[in-house]
């Protein structure tokens, strides 16, 4: 399992750009939570960003592919190399 710090900072330096550098805080999303629904209500808009988004966001989740690994002839790409791939198609297909 891999935190999303691992997976920014591979797509960030797939993509050649800088890796992200901000760290937010629970209190600070928050706080970018109320303000992008005032934003919503104002505007008329659905806001961008949900409880629900939040919540998850800094939640520490687990997954295990031990059973699908079971299963002859079942191989997963890793995880760099699956964003190595995503990224090469989508450079070709917005260039």
């Amino acid at each position: 399992n891999l935190s999303y710090k691992i997976i920014l900072d591979c797509i960030a330096t797939e993509m050649d750009k800088p890796k992200p550098s901000v760290i937010i805080s629970p209190g600070l999303a928050k706080a970018a939570l109320y303000i992008e629904k005032i934003r919503a209500f104002l505007t008329g808009t659905s806001p961008r960003i949900s409880s629900k988004s939040l919540e998850i966001a800094f939640e520490n989740l687990s997954y295990s592919n031990q059973k699908i690994l079971e299963i002859p002839g079942v191989k997963f790409l890793s995880v760099q190399e699956s964003i190595s791939d995503t990224i090469k198609a989508y450079m070709i297909r917005n260039s």
